[in-house]
């Protein structure tokens, strides 16, 4: 039976102050990290300077715990195009695009130790989408696991059963789980923002009962750090696991921060950032926007403006 849409509505306060000239916030009043979380603009906490809209507000639930306010997820990582390589990636086109990791809840049925549970996502109207760098995942044998999307279509796996126990998630290839990518269309760029799971058994139209069975979206680094992964003692016990979402900037962000727009991303010194424009797709019906410091320089944040590091002075 087909899981009901389940909308995200996205909750914090507290964190830590970052030095005033810290490249990754609006001003010296904003704090910049969240317990081991670093908050890079347009993220942000505390007065509404600090983040670009409410979309981008996050909170700190005691002083600990970041949690985006709109959608009400727990933030395990913010990434620029100059961040770390694990939420960082270009996009299916080669345009480069940042990131957002946040926890996604694993959808269980049928298991002794979780309650069912229908869980589903929606990102529509929001400026978050799902990263192609993320995985289906479906763990139980045998059967049938289906992820649709309004618009991009349905992806599914299946899976057969084995004795052994333990598989790699990373090598995940159809005994006892398996694995397949996320919808997208690569002739326009779009990547989903809704999805809704469906389960379908090998043994009839209909799922055995108690039989344990879970699905759960995770980025796929996660999943190849993880590829020795005792699913009894492991997964089966976890109730969330990374997941990556990317996420741009309509014209009238790009307005409000008084960036200026380029042709393209350049590798050159000669100016700091570039923000490039990309047009409509099935998903994002108007022209929408990402910028990074070029490549002449190795740190900063294009979103304030401020790239440094010119790697070009270090040169002989």
């Amino acid at each position: 039976m087909k899981s009901p849409f389940l909308f995200l509505l996205f909750a914090v306060y507290g964190g830590v102050a970052v030095p005033p000239d810290s490249p990754e916030v609006a001003g010296a009043d904003c704090e910049g990290k969240c317990g081991d979380v670093n908050i890079k603009f347009p993220f942000g906490m505390g007065q509404d300077h600090c983040f670009l809209d409410e979309w981008f507000e996050i909170v700190c639930i005691n002083g600990t715990t970041p949690r985006l306010k709109k959608l009400d997820l727990e933030v395990t990582e913010t990434s620029l195009r100059e961040g770390s390589s694990y939420s960082l990636f270009d996009g299916e086109d080669g345009t480069p695009t940042d990131a957002i990791v946040v926890k996604s809840p694993i959808i269980y049925s049928d298991c002794m130790w979780w309650k069912t549970s229908n869980w589903t996502i929606n990102l529509t109207g929001t400026p978050f989408f799902f990263s192609t760098s993320n995985w289906f995942v479906a763990v139980g044998c045998p059967y049938l696991a289906v992820l649709a999307t309004p618009d991009l279509g349905a992806v599914d796996c299946n899976t057969q059963c084995s004795n052994d126990s333990r598989m790699e998630i990373g090598n995940c290839d159809g005994i006892n789980c398996c694995r397949t990518n996320m919808p997208y269309d690569s002739r326009d760029g779009s990547s989903s923002q809704a999805f809704e799971f469906d389960l379908k058994s090998w043994r009839g139209d209909q799922l055995l009962e108690h039989d344990c069975r879970y699905v759960f979206l995770a980025h796929d680094d996660w999943l190849m750090q993880t590829s020795r992964l005792d699913v009894d003692l492991r997964v089966r016990k976890m109730q969330f696991v990374p997941l990556s979402l990317d996420w741009y900037l309509d014209e009238a962000a790009i307005v409000k921060l008084g960036m200026n727009i380029t042709s393209g991303y350049s590798s050159s010194d000669l100016q700091p950032y570039s923000c490039v424009q990309r047009a409509p797709n099935r998903i994002i019906k108007t022209n929408y926007y990402s910028c990074s410091c070029n490549g002449g320089y190795n740190k900063g944040n294009a979103y304030l403006k401020q790239c440094d590091g010119k790697i070009s002075q270090f040169l002989p």
